[in-house]
């Protein structure tokens, strides 16, 4: 009943929808609209939260070019110049998680979306709509039990339609580029030396790592934090919050053959020129 709390309603909606009809899709879809439909105005309300800025020395020519529009109108906060305090990156950080906080406290899943805007493109013109980016890119919450198909055919074309007030069909499958969001605070590490360069990082992580219970991500200095490394290297992105895959790859490099430090820490000095790296260890 949608007038029941929204965990004694997942559950039931577990109970009911899914674990009755394990393998039908249609059930499973069915219950993801419903639920989605009950709580529209929580899920709306929770989604549309910042996950990536853009910075300009951080793109190659290549992508430079590709993203010359998304470089100038999207992401940087107005009125921004590039040479922002400690401040302002403390309080883009805080916004980024804020939504995804908030999502996960009602058992959601946050994702991070992406698609041409030629999908809809001559349904959103109108007269009211006379111009559209080349793609719309949104951070998403959704009902736990909805899958990636279930975003692509009813979650994204309901919130936008909420959100341009038309009316729009479910996008065909493999549209959207899409990636569930995970935390910083999720990645497996205890500390981080981050610089500065030729002041010694290198020894001190060549000593620290003869006590046999610390060790290193990695044998030098691990690029995973700094722009370039793997956070950002798929679009020339900063990250404001990891994808899940990311932190899960993070994670995964100690398990099976390779037991995690009972300390585990990560070098490199370049982060200490990264506002971004360091308010994302800060989290």
């Amino acid at each position: 009943h949608p007038s029941l709390p929204m965990r004694p309603r997942l559950l039931l909606l577990a109970l009911l929808g899914v674990e009755a009809q394990p393998d039908s899709r249609e059930g499973r879809a069915a219950a993801c609209a419903r639920l989605y439909d009950d709580y529209l105005e929580n899920y709306e309300f929770h989604s549309g939260g910042q996950s990536t800025i853009v910075r300009r020395e951080q793109m190659d020519e290549d992508l430079a070019r590709k993203h010359q529009r998304e470089i100038v109108d999207v992401d940087l906060p107005h009125g921004w110049t590039g040479e922002e305090t400690s401040e302002h990156w403390y309080n883009v950080f805080q916004a980024a998680t804020a939504k995804q906080k908030t999502c996960w406290a009602m058992s959601g899943r946050y994702w991070e979306a992406e698609f041409p805007s030629s999908s809809w493109r001559s349904i959103i013109l109108t007269s009211s709509i006379t111009a559209l980016p080349e793609s719309f890119r949104v951070s998403l919450c959704a009902p736990e039990l909805c899958d990636e198909e279930m975003l692509e055919s009813t979650i994204l074309p309901r919130y936008f339609q909420n959100e341009l007030h038309v009316p729009l069909p479910p996008l065909p499958p493999g549209t959207a580029l899409l990636h569930e969001l995970s935390h910083w605070r999720h990645l497996s590490l205890d500390f981080v030396i981050i610089g500065m360069n030729t002041c010694g990082t290198t020894s001190m992580q060549k000593n620290l790592e003869l006590h046999p219970e610390i060790g290193f991500t990695s044998a030098g200095e691990d690029d995973f934090f700094v722009p370039g490394g793997y956070p950002f290297r798929y679009t020339g992105l900063a990250r404001l919050l990891p994808r899940r895959s990311q932190v899960e790859h993070f994670n995964g490099r100690w398990k099976d053959h390779n037991p995690r430090p009972r300390i585990l820490g990560a070098n490199n000095p370049n982060i200490f020129y990264s506002e971004e790296a360091m308010h994302a260890l800060a989290q």
